[in-house]
């Protein structure tokens, strides 16, 4: 049971709540961006900058074998 005067949740109305913000608009293309990209300034971190899949592939590599790839591997990948 309910206690009397609290209300149920489900059954609030929305609070409006003001968009997020970020300062560097070349990252963001939705909202949930701007969300994320707020949260990532907040905490002082930025995104990474786009790469090509081969360097993806190396790091990937690197951080799962502990040893870059010869190119050979990337190559047969």
């Amino acid at each position: 049971m309910q206690a009397p005067g609290r209300a149920l949740w489900s059954v609030q109305p929305l609070k409006k709540t003001e968009p997020a913000v970020s300062k560097n608009d070349r990252w963001s293309k939705t909202s949930i961006d701007r969300f994320l990209y707020s949260a990532m300034e907040k905490g002082g971190v930025s995104p990474n900058p786009a790469v090509n899949k081969q360097q993806l592939l190396r790091r990937a590599y690197l951080d799962l074998i502990g040893l870059p790839p010869t190119p050979e591997d990337v190559d047969a990948f």
